[in-house]
């Protein structure tokens, strides 16, 4: 059974969830009051990092997670993950790298050396006298590796299963991934709300994904009356988050007059036929992930990450999966696959489209006044029943000097 199979089978345990629409718009913005003071993201939720293969050969690479700075290396084996930021005058360890052995990192400026794996001063090259040494430590993060990628934590809990913060499925075994990571100059939260946006189909609806399928998209789809209640809101164990189902919840459109210009596109394809350009149900989970299953194709799924890099940048995790792939082999080609086909059409044109969204809702909320001046329809009944789920179970609003500069004298080596 593929993730949309188990989404449906899973009931949703927990408290139940009502999305709340009342009539005044002032009282409607304070359903997701938390949600719009998440600028730099939810604290103390797992978060994508890198790619494993970007640790390759011992190679340290430094990051920027909901504006902490952090520096993660492979030694022996195993990811550890640093405070980018020297103990002795804060500077990022990361403005030059110095690893003289594989398991320290020498600050490029005054020598002071620390243990990767617990972030312990081992050494100061400088004074190697100082009764510092052994004493403080920068500050360790928990990591955890999943489906080829590196999860960091932030916060200041201790860490609930990496399973709780990753879209339903993601995890399944026997699923290989595959992908990338760019940056995308926007907010995390227009990515999330364009990648849940499903009748922001408009934008794709000349893609050549579907050309690639023999099949093309509709010009536009727009929610059943009641699409409140067909949404598939998960509160209970496990990931937090929400199903839309594109085939069950949408009428599609296929053409708009326009005056004397009329844009039609063609019903070959109808919409939920059982042809190989199928119609995915998309889901949106906590903290900023999003699953659009069996897209681009029966047996595929696309899973996304939109990591708070700080206020107006996120880092994009574009992730191509072959539902069931026990194979080794086969795995090899599927990788192959994205690379060569699907990477072009889904990642670089379809995702696009999607980045050049998410820019202009940047333009429109953080530049300018969105949050007050927005006109929201029932087609953005998902959108709010995202916001106020954030606003309801978050752990934490990441803030302003969340990791700032510790007292030294209060570190002690473990």
């Amino acid at each position: 059974m593929n993730a949309a199979g188990s989404a449906s089978a899973a009931a949703a345990a927990g408290g139940r969830f009502e999305i709340q629409t009342p009539k005044s718009i002032r009282a409607l913005r304070k359903t997701w009051e938390l949600y719009r003071q998440a600028d730099l993201g939810l604290r103390n939720h797992w978060y994508p990092i890198c790619w494993a293969y970007e640790l390759a050969d011992g190679k340290p690479l430094a990051q920027k997670v909901l504006g902490e700075p952090i520096i993660v290396r492979r030694v022996d084996g195993k990811v550890y993950a640093l405070e980018d930021r020297c103990l002795h005058r804060r500077v990022p360890l990361s403005y030059r790298f110095e690893c003289f052995t594989k398991d320290t990192v020498t600050c490029w400026y005054h020598g002071f050396t620390y243990d990767w794996k617990t972030g312990v001063l081992r050494t100061i090259l400088t004074d190697p006298a100082c009764e510092l040494i052994g004493k403080m430590a920068v500050k360790t993060y928990r990591i955890e590796e999943a489906q080829g990628l590196v999860f960091v934590f932030i916060g200041d809990i201790e860490p609930p299963p990496l399973a709780d913060d990753v879209p339903l499925g993601f995890l399944d075994a026997n699923r290989v991934a595959h992908g990338r990571r760019i940056k995308v100059d926007s907010n995390w939260r227009w990515a999330c709300e364009n990648g849940l946006d499903s009748t922001h189909v408009y934008i794709h609806r000349n893609s050549r994904i579907a050309g690639a399928l023999d099949g093309i998209y509709p010009m536009g789809i727009a929610a059943k009356p009641d699409h409140a209640k067909l949404l598939d809101i998960r509160t209970g164990d496990g990931p937090k988050g929400l199903l839309d189902s594109l085939s069950e919840n949408y009428e599609p459109i296929w053409s708009g007059d326009i005056g004397e210009a009329t844009e039609v596109t063609s019903a070959q394809l109808k919409f939920g036929e059982e042809l190989d350009l199928v119609i995915p149900s998309v889901g949106i989970w906590m903290p900023c992930g999003v699953s659009v299953f069996d897209f681009p194709k029966r047996g595929m799924s696309a899973y996304e990450f939109y990591v708070p890099i700080d206020k107006k940048s996120h880092m994009y995790f574009q992730i191509s999966t072959k539902d069931d792939c026990p194979d080794l082999k086969e795995a090899a080609v599927f990788r192959r696959l994205v690379d060569d086909f699907w990477g072009p059409l889904v990642f670089d044109e379809f995702n696009g489209d999607d980045v050049m969204a998410r820019e202009g809702l940047e333009d429109g909320y953080t530049n300018g006044d969105g949050w007050q001046q927005e006109y929201l329809t029932p087609n953005d009944i998902p959108v709010i029943a995202w916001r106020q789920l954030v606003s309801r179970y978050a752990r934490g609003v990441q803030q302003i000097g969340s990791n700032g500069p510790r007292d030294g004298a209060g570190a002690t080596a473990p």
